[in-house]
């Protein structure tokens, strides 16, 4: 590329003029995901450190299957180590709930663990929807995780 020809393509993008260069092709990308990108089975860990509300220590993992129309069901496997406690409880519960994803590829996810109140968690999602974290935004205490496609 001549010193001339750079310096008019440097002048036009400065100066937002278009000008046609025939081995390029222009397109415009649009930041809107699709509104079904979580479907399927996801695999997923949990955890919450110990904090000023609850001193408990807990981790989970689990499958959850999300239909494509907003809805959660699953179970988890988790672990928690209570206060001044010196021993474990560990257990399997089902979860269930519900999911709204945004344009911009954030959403909510809303869960149900066995019987107790749902949490609601902010999710970003990632990879075309193979995969998502998720963070508490409900609740006393800090949850946050992981979830990939099976």
């Amino acid at each position: 590329m001549t010193k001339n020809c750079r310096a008019y393509l440097l002048a036009a993008l400065a100066f937002g003029i278009g000008i046609a260069i025939p081995q390029f092709k222009l397109t415009t990308v649009s930041a809107q995901a699709p509104t079904t990108l979580l479907r399927g089975s996801y695999v997923f860990q949990t955890s919450s450190p110990a904090s000023p509300a609850s001193a408990d220590v807990a981790a989970g993992v689990g499958l959850m299957r999300l239909d494509g129309n907003g809805g959660v069901s699953g179970f988890v496997t988790g672990t928690i180590m209570s206060a001044g406690a010196s021993e474990v409880t560990s257990g399997s519960l089902p979860i269930s709930g519900t999911w709204a994803q945004r344009t911009d590829g954030t959403g909510t996810l809303t869960m149900a663990v066995g019987d107790e109140a749902p949490d609601t968690f902010a999710i970003v999602i990632s990879d075309n929807g193979a995969g998502f974290y998720l963070v508490s935004t409900s609740g006393t205490e800090v949850v946050s995780g992981t979830a990939r496609r099976q």
